[in-house]
């Protein structure tokens, strides 16, 4: 199976998450939305992973985790 390197911001407290590519733009794009949308990312840290499975989690599209959000 392909793993794709990613930058991935995600908050366990509200439950939103988001991806975007590698890069050093990737990075500035997730800074910039969390500053935008401070209700959906006001907890979330930013880190670089390796995503398993790239086809089903879209790039710089939020979306909410599936398990874990502590309201």
């Amino acid at each position: 199976m392909p793993t794709m390197q990613r930058w991935r911001m995600q908050s366990l407290r509200t439950g939103w998450g988001m991806e975007a590519e590698p890069t050093a733009e990737g990075r500035k794009y997730l800074e910039q939305q969390r500053r935008a949308q401070k209700d959906k990312f006001k907890f979330c840290r930013l880190y670089e992973c390796l995503q398993a499975m790239p086809d089903r989690v879209p790039l710089r599209k939020a979306f909410q985790l599936t398990h874990r959000a502590y309201l």
